[in-house]
């Protein structure tokens, strides 16, 4: 019984074709790596502030010194301001190297015509306020582009190169430096224990 069911295997196997084999896309060089980046929109500049949240909860543990806590969080935020622009940049420049020269050219033709701008107005207005052609028309900008595949390469980019990435040392000093000014004020970092 062995033998006939290998046999049929066998058989099988010779029939079907075998399945395609995806051929890894072949990488975005520097040079096409450079030309992404310098296709991106510029940054919309931004005011560095502080977490709201740890600001909060701060600001909660300490109060009638909220100024206070205010100053040394905007000092952690000032640290951290350019560390964060550095690492958003390497992390954009591993997902185009890692998508592959075809759809980094794509990415490149979208962010540098006219489909980047529309894109951007159908997006700035919301689902909700398009009518059902400019709907249509957002969902063919979008199966133009990979951005898709871009938007899924920046998520699984990140802990990968986040993993390894010695800006987190840097980031893990500027909270060692917010926790010792916080600290050397007298102000207090966590609930006292009862």
């Amino acid at each position: 019984m062995t033998d006939l069911l290998a046999a049929l295997v066998a058989a099988w196997l010779t029939v079907q074709p075998p399945p395609p084999v995806e051929a890894a896309p072949s990488p975005a060089d520097e040079a096409l790596t450079n030309r992404f980046v310098a296709a991106l929109p510029p940054a919309r500049p931004r005011e560095i502030q502080p977490d709201p949240f740890e600001l909060e909860r701060l600001a909660e543990l300490n109060r009638g010194r909220e100024v206070e806590v205010g100053r040394v969080l905007e000092a952690e935020a000032a640290c951290e301001a350019p560390l964060l622009a550095r690492q958003t940049m390497t992390i954009l420049r591993g997902t185009a190297r890692s998508l592959g020269r075809e759809k980094v050219e794509a990415l490149i033709a979208f962010y540098e015509g006219s489909d980047f701008d529309r894109f951007g107005e159908l997006s700035d207005r919301g689902e909700a306020a398009l009518s059902d052609a400019e709907r249509t028309e957002m969902a063919a900008i979008v199966s133009r582009y990979p951005l898709a595949e871009f938007n899924q390469g920046m998520w699984t980019t990140v802990p990968d190169m986040v993993a390894d990435d010695p800006i987190m040392a840097e980031l893990a000093a500027c909270r060692t430096r917010r926790d010792e000014a916080l600290g050397q004020a007298g102000l207090a970092l966590h609930a006292a224990e009862d």
